[in-house]
C-alpha cells in the first residue's frame, strides 16, 4: 500500500485509501497476509492529528 500527504486535500485519494483498507479488512488480509506500506512525508502523523474527522478516521481504520 502506498500513499502520501496529498490525500489530506484530495477526497478521491482519501476514498481510495479507505476502500483499500475496507477490503483488506473484509477479506482478512490484514490478519493473514504480509503487507508493506510505503508512506511519503508525514502522512500517518498528519492523519492522526487532523482536525478533519474524515481524514482522522483514516488513521483510526
Amino acid at each position: 500500500m502506498e500513499f502520501d500527504d496529498t490525500l489530506l486535500n484530495d477526497p478521491v485519494k482519501a476514498n481510495r485509501l479507505r476502500s483499500y483498507m475496507k477490503y483488506f479488512k473484509w477479506y482478512g488480509a490484514r490478519e493473514t497476509q504480509n503487507m508493506a506500506y510505503y508512506v511519503g512525508d508525514d502522512a500517518v502523523r498528519n492523519m492522526k492529528y487532523s482536525t478533519c474527522d474524515d481524514i482522522h478516521s483514516l488513521y483510526c481504520e
